[in-house]
């Protein structure tokens, strides 16, 4: 069947056809005319629009179908005079709405309204043939489908490969398109209220998803959440979810997937993200599907043709054929390229800052890798205070840290329940001269009367921890303080913290957490007695998770290998890894094996080896991602990005760390452990 979809924004007068499978119940019908009508325009013209924009060819087709909003819907239905003047306009053809009814049914309904009635065309598999191809004329357009090519292929954010690639976000141009969108996907979310989509992108069209359900008479209006990027940890969905969906009806929850692939995201993120919110049974509905057998099948709008199907990376036909393949970045979902490459190397200057701080404690198991927490936190770079506090040189550096709390008239030590901060607190305690020393989490709510008594009549509070990262723990020691103060009539006590290691991802990032806590430059409030920078990486982007992904999907495939089910165990240990970063050499000389993942004397590292290696090389790493602050006030431009940023790649230039400056293996291993993928190659097919 020969179809023709008007634009109400851009209809042509060299419209061509799409071929689409014939109405099922109505097999005669061989050329169809959809008009989807703008709810802006006025619909006494209805008729002069047909006339004045639809070519003749295409308002003599075997039925004229147009779509209404459904104000314009009851307008137009009620004037037998604008009926009539459409259906003189397409010569008295077969003529049909689609509309929705007041009694807010699942789907439009679509009703003969003058001409010839012919059987089959008012089912709803006609309607599912009319969705299909007004879903694909809105999102098949430059910019929001990325075509085939014979040079290039596309990387999805799953990692799957693709000849062509769907991003329906990108389509929400104008109202008119989002309320294309909306005629189709509105009634099947009738009643729901909290909208969890796949993309930033998405959230736009959910919204108005939600608008458009009010105009179907749903008085609800909807609150809307997406994922920061494709592989946001599940913890970190929900807990967002919960902050901004606040209280739930159970029945309320949708899922909005842009395009389902594999149906993996849907899965295994978005539906158990809202399952644990605490919506039942969530609804989930995609405004398109790729051709494949998904493992995960959600209902979509429409499927797309072959072209958009995946394949897997590692059996990329396109791959093999010499194409090259263009990453979809995760967060925007633009094109991973750049216009411009910036080179950028590690010199001695760079690493001089993490080298001190590893020399200091190197040898103490105070530095580990790949650790899990009983609290399921993973850490791919790990600092443990308790064996530096038994240091001199820690010892050392606390003792000048304190003498900048003594004259602060501290009453009261509160730290966490773990021993490091609570051993830590201690030493505080005793150097300053202070007797009341309180252990509780950030909640605050088991403590016992003397220690309330206590917290209410100190009139200052300093926290101690062993280490600061993101800073939620302090801040929630300090949100509950003031907040059990306010509700017993006392004001705010003066607040100080102190900890161990202060180790954000950049100096932005720290000063962000010291501009909350100081009052000023001069009044500091925030102490740490050692500082670095180091990537704060969890399961996904940690670089020994992955090996062991990889390695467990092999296992089927190598049961009688027993390096690499040694290296399984050693890897899927929770309390992380000391001294085999790498899979083991398989000489047969011991002492060769030994020798070949050790550093040599002389590195700009340290004289460090294993996990101390590992975090001296990655806090060097992301010095480079850390902007300074310059004695104008003003930050510098960073060296290397920790998000790509097309148009400009910064890289670390290969000279200067592949078999020349850098040549030993551990050392280039221990490099590109703490590289992400866009530090290393540039984005571009040019480069």
């Amino acid at each position: 069947m020969r179809f023709f979809v008007v634009d109400p924004l851009r209809p042509q007068w060299q419209m061509e056809s799409t071929e689409a499978p014939s109405f099922p119940d109505a097999p005669s019908v061989r050329t169809a005319m959809w008009l989807p009508y703008s709810r802006h325009q006025d619909p006494e013209n209805l008729d002069t629009f047909i006339g004045g924009k639809c070519p003749s060819h295409v308002i003599r087709s075997d039925v004229v179908i147009i779509g209404l909003h459904p104000a314009t819907a009851r307008y137009i239905r009620s004037s037998d005079e604008i009926l009539d003047d459409v259906a003189t306009r397409v010569e008295n053809r077969p003529l049909y709405l689609v509309y929705h009814s007041d009694d807010a049914c699942k789907r439009p309904v679509i009703e003969q309204v003058r001409g010839r009635r012919i059987d089959g065309v008012n089912s709803e598999s006609a309607l599912d043939v009319i969705c299909h191809q007004d879903i694909a004329q809105v999102v098949r357009r430059p910019g929001t489908e990325l075509p085939t090519h014979l040079g290039y292929h596309y990387q999805g954010p799953n990692g799957e490969h693709y000849r062509a690639f769907l991003r329906p976000g990108f389509a929400a141009r104008s109202t008119e398109e989002l309320d294309r969108i909306s005629f189709w996907m509105a009634p099947l979310l009738l009643g729901k209220s909290r909208f969890l989509v796949d993309h930033s992108s998405m959230m736009l069209i959910a919204y108005h998803i939600g608008q458009y359900s009010i105009d179907l008479g749903d008085q609800k209006s909807v609150v809307v959440q997406c994922p920061r990027i494709y592989d946001e940890s599940l913890d970190v969905l929900v807990d967002r979810l919960k902050s901004t969906f606040g209280r739930i009806q159970i029945d309320s929850g949708a899922v909005i997937i842009s395009v389902n692939s594999s149906g993996r995201l849907a899965r295994d993120r978005l539906l158990p993200a809202m399952a644990d919110v605490g919506f039942h049974d969530p609804k989930c509905i995609a405004i398109a599907s790729t051709p494949n057998q998904p493992v995960f099948p959600v209902e979509s709008l429409t499927t797309l043709e072959q072209e958009f199907e995946r394949s897997n990376s590692s059996n990329c036909e396109a791959c093999k054929a010499g194409s090259t393949v263009i990453q979809i970045q995760e967060d925007s979902y633009f094109l991973s390229l750049a216009a411009n490459v910036r080179f950028s190397r590690v010199t001695r200057r760079d690493a001089k800052p993490s080298a001190d701080f590893v020399n200091r404690y190197r040898g103490l198991g105070a530095f580990r890798v790949h650790v899990t927490h009983s609290t399921g936190r993973h850490h791919a770079f790990y600092i443990d205070l308790l064996p530096m506090l038994e240091s001199d040189q820690f010892k050392s550096r606390l003792a000048q840290c304190l003498c900048q709390l003594k004259n602060k008239s501290i009453d009261l030590i509160l730290h966490p329940d773990h021993s490091s901060a609570e051993k830590l607190a201690h030493m505080v305690a005793e150097q300053l001269g202070i007797d009341s020393v309180i252990k509780s989490d950030d909640s605050l709510q088991e403590l016992g009367a003397d220690e309330s008594r206590r917290i209410l009549s100190a009139g200052a509070v300093c926290l101690v921890d062993d280490a600061i990262v993101t800073g939620a723990r302090l801040l929630g020691y300090r949100g509950r303080l003031n907040q059990i103060r306010r509700d017993h009539g006392r004001s705010e006590c003066e607040l100080y913290c102190l900890v161990g290691v202060s180790r954000p991802a950049s100096a932005k990032a720290g000063q962000g957490l010291r501009d909350v806590f100081d009052h000023s430059s001069t009044d500091i409030r925030l102490f740490s007695v050692e500082q670095l920078f180091l990537p704060c990486w969890d399961q996904t982007q940690c670089p020994w998770c992955k090996e062991l992904e990889i390695l467990e999907s092999s296992l089927p495939k190598v049961r009688m290998n027993c390096l690499v089910h040694e290296r399984v165990e050693v890897l899927d240990r929770s309390d992380g890894i000391t001294d085999d970063l790498f899979v083991p050499w398989a000489g047969s000389d011991v002492r060769q094996r030994e020798k070949y993942w050790r550093l040599g004397s002389n590195s700009i590292f340290g004289e460090v080896q294993g996990a101390d290696l590992a975090i001296s090389v990655a806090a060097t790493i992301q010095s480079l991602r850390s902007s300074q602050v310059g004695s104008d006030g003003l930050w510098s431009e960073t060296r290397l990005d920790e998000v790509f940023r097309s148009p400009v790649a910064k890289v670390l230039d290969p000279e200067f760390y592949i078999g020349r400056r850098f040549y030993e293996p551990v050392l280039v291993a221990s490099i590109f452990r703490s590289l992400k993928a866009h530090d290393v190659v540039p984005p571009s097919p040019a480069v």
